[in-house]
């Protein structure tokens, strides 16, 4: 707000003293027309170059802005990538040998944490869902829940839907589904890939939805079709 404040001051300085210039000017040529022609082109001199000075001040102030912000808006682009590249890894990890650590999810809650210093409003909201589902049913995909914890689930959507949406534990997108909750449980959950589909849109210059594309390898368990030999020598 401060920031704000300041170049809005300073804008504001920079073109009251060209009104006040252009008003002064006026004055003087009103002044001047009865005066010697030397002194009124020394003084239009000195007066354009005050002004193409302040103009100039106007111009750079605007150009070392845009520049401030593009490397900021770059440097903050890779602090996302790098934590949430970290932040997949740890999930990945806890899918590989299908145990759910405390450890893991401890990991996974602390890497979640660094990127809400980074990630929009829409991704921390999708964000503190999936790990509020994480610590409270301890399953990475919703075909995992048991019977208990679906029925617990469902009291839990119908808890938070009828929260104002920032008040509850839904995620914002999540809290705008108007289905019945009944039998649409699923619709509520927040999915792997809809996990990383938020993150690609916070991204914001990766294009496509691909959360469809991620359903057809994050959702198939390891072995489907009981077609992997055992052992599986990778010969």
């Amino acid at each position: 707000m401060k920031q704000h404040i300041k170049r809005y001051a300073f804008t504001a300085v920079i073109i009251t003293f060209l009104m006040g210039q252009y008003l002064f000017i006026g004055q003087v040529l009103s002044v001047s027309e009865s005066g010697h022609p030397l002194v009124f082109e020394l003084f239009a001199a000195v007066m354009g170059s005050i002004i193409t000075v302040a103009a100039m001040a106007l111009i750079m102030k605007t150009q070392i802005k845009q520049e401030t912000h593009k490397e900021y808006a770059s440097r903050i682009f890779e602090k996302k990538l790098e934590i949430y590249q970290s932040l997949l890894e740890a999930l990945f990890s806890i899918d590989d040998d299908a145990v759910m650590e405390d450890k893991e999810i401890h990991r996974v809650e602390n890497l979640i944490g660094l990127a809400c210093l980074v990630a929009n409003k829409c991704m921390v909201s999708t964000m503190a869902q999936y790990m509020y589902q994480l610590k409270v049913y301890g399953v990475l995909y919703f075909r995992s829940m048991s019977p208990a914890q679906l029925e617990a689930f469902s009291q839990f959507i119908n808890d938070e839907k009828g929260k104002p949406f920032e008040l509850s534990k839904l995620a914002t997108s999540k809290h705008a589904i108007t289905q019945e909750t009944k039998e649409n449980e699923i619709l509520y959950f927040v999915s792997l890939d809809e996990f990383i589909q938020a993150m690609r849109e916070d991204l914001a210059i990766i294009d496509g939805d691909v959360k469809h594309d991620i359903e057809h390898f994050v959702r198939t368990p390891l072995n489907a079709k009981g077609l992997i030999p055992t052992p599986n020598k990778a010969e």
